[in-house]
């Protein structure tokens, strides 16, 4: 066998080592990576921070990376429960299962109290499955009819409603969970029920506040309406990044009603006769002839009103203001088309002394620097530990060591071999030569 045979099979050896390694780690990484698994992901900052804290009250070893949290794949359900008790406790609200073991010698005020703990558990559960609410608490004062009862008590509710992540409900979300109580119970009405959060802090949310606030909505849609209809006629002819619109009206919140009195006119304009007498006159002469005629009406017209009621809802424009800005090089003689495309657009009105300026400028960008991406490493506020790792690990290094001496075994061997046979060959090959001569 000639060396260049040897190296060749060297070569040969190496890489069939080298791949049975590479084999080796990727068996033991694939059995390593399912030591922890994940236990919540896509967390908000305040709901991990809690998670986080439970775990770290029962003890349970986790690992935080982003906006997941990892635990070990033995520990994964006694992980998932600790984390959610509070929720877990949440759904152990009593509704109307609550009579399902009812006591029938029960007295009608031992029944009224029962039934109104069960409507409040229900209005519970109910609010409790919105996306934005955490817990939920329900009073009700339903007062019991009496047969000869004088004064009527009210029906009042009170909804205390602890958010998630700290939402702040809009006006709409109060209002949605008002209707929802007061058609759970039966003569409530809608001013008669409180929503506050869990420090207090949002109020009773009476009327005017509601009425306040959805004036302050229909001034940002319609300033926000009439900002878009700017961009939607300078689009064309400029980018979009190069426009700057800023509206701002204010708006009639008062519901006006207007009285108007007018006179009945008739069909030719001075009004409508109701009566109409003629006399003609004839003068006799001396010879008792008709000499002179004349003639004379009286008419009698009628008096009356015409009373229109117009009653115009809140919303009407007082007043409109708009600046614009306009990051480009325009030529004077169309600044002016401009400027009145922008009035025209937005319904310029010189009787309401409206202001509208729209300003040019031309402020080159400057080439920004490319920022590459950083990636952020993963946060790891406490290792998962996992004891399996130690014994995997060993059980790598052994297969490792076994599978080099085998290799190496076997390579010595083969050399072995070879050079054994090729001793044989130069013994033979001297002893023919020896024998020729």
């Amino acid at each position: 066998m000639s060396s260049m045979d040897k190296i060749t099979n060297k070569i040969r050896f190496l890489i069939i080592s080298v791949s049975l390694v590479f084999i080796t780690l990727i068996a033991l990484f694939w059995v390593l990576q399912d030591s922890k698994q994940v236990l919540f992901s896509g967390l908000s900052q305040t709901t991990l921070m809690e998670y986080v804290a439970k775990l770290e009250a029962e003890g349970i070893a986790y690992q935080v990376e982003g906006t997941s949290i990892f635990v070990a794949a033995s520990d994964s359900n006694q992980a998932r429960v600790a984390a959610m008790e509070d929720s877990i406790q949440s759904n152990k609200i009593t509704g109307f299962e609550l009579y399902e073991n009812s006591d029938l010698g029960a007295t009608e005020r031992a029944q009224h109290a029962n039934y109104i703990r069960a409507l409040q558990g229900e209005i519970e559960r109910t609010l409790t499955g919105f996306s934005y609410v955490k817990k939920a608490r329900v009073h009700l004062s339903l007062p019991r009819k009496k047969l000869f009862m004088n004064e009527e008590k009210l029906v009042k509710a009170s909804v205390t409603l602890f958010s998630v992540d700290n939402y702040q409900p809009r006006t709409a979300d109060i209002s949605a969970i008002k209707r929802l109580v007061v058609s759970a119970v039966e003569d409530l009405k809608i001013e008669q029920v409180v929503v506050i959060d869990g420090a207090g802090q949002w109020g009773t949310f009476d009327s005017q506040a509601s009425t306040d606030a959805l004036t302050l909505v229909l001034r940002r849609d319609t300033e926000s309406y009439l900002e878009q209809k700017i961009y939607q006629v300078l689009s064309p002819f400029f980018p979009t990044s190069s426009i700057s619109a800023s509206v701002a009206v204010k708006l009639n919140t008062n519901t006006v009603k207007i009285h108007e009195t007018k006179a009945i006119k008739g069909e030719k304009g001075p009004g409508l006769i109701s009566s109409e007498i003629r006399f003609e006159e004839t003068q006799l002469n001396a010879e008792k002839k008709p000499e002179l005629k004349s003639l004379r009406s009286e008419v009698n017209y009628a008096h009356g009103a015409l009373t229109q009621e117009i009653e115009q809802a809140p919303g009407e424009i007082l007043r409109l203001t708009a600046a614009v800005s306009i990051n480009a090089k325009v030529e004077p003689e169309f600044q002016a088309e401009i400027s009145q495309l922008v009035e025209n657009t937005i319904g310029f009105d010189t009787e309401r002394n409206d202001r509208v300026l729209v300003s040019f400028f031309f402020l080159p960008k400057k080439e920004q620097a490319v920022v590459l991406p950083v990636i952020a490493e993963p946060v790891v506020i406490k290792q998962v530990v996992d004891h399996r790792l130690w014994i995997f690990s060993l059980i790598g290094l052994v297969t490792l060591l076994c599978m080099a001496t085998g290799i190496f075994y076997f390579i010595n061997k083969r050399e072995k071999t070879d050079q054994r046979l090729l001793s044989q060959i130069d013994y033979l090959f001297d002893d023919k030569v020896n024998q020729n001569a």
